[in-house]
């Protein structure tokens, strides 16, 4: 599977944007506390999944890596 976003520090900022995002929407009357934690978690672990599985090595290329470093 292909990298969706290549750049880890593009990665870093979009995990920085999303967890500033919520608070400011508190301060700003567009959630409330409660709303946020519950939006809050759910966006965070969406976005960490869609972020984290494609740039993540799979079980079957770890293997190979470690049976090529064998050979």
């Amino acid at each position: 599977m292909g990298h969706i976003i290549k750049s880890d520090k593009t990665r870093k900022y979009i995990y920085g944007v999303i967890s500033a995002a919520i608070p400011v929407a508190v301060v700003l009357g567009f959630l409330t506390e409660e709303q946020a934690v519950t939006v809050g978690g759910a966006i965070l672990g969406l976005a960490s999944a869609v972020l984290a599985l494609p740039n993540t090595p799979s079980d079957k290329l770890k293997q190979q890596g470690t049976e090529q470093d064998m050979s």
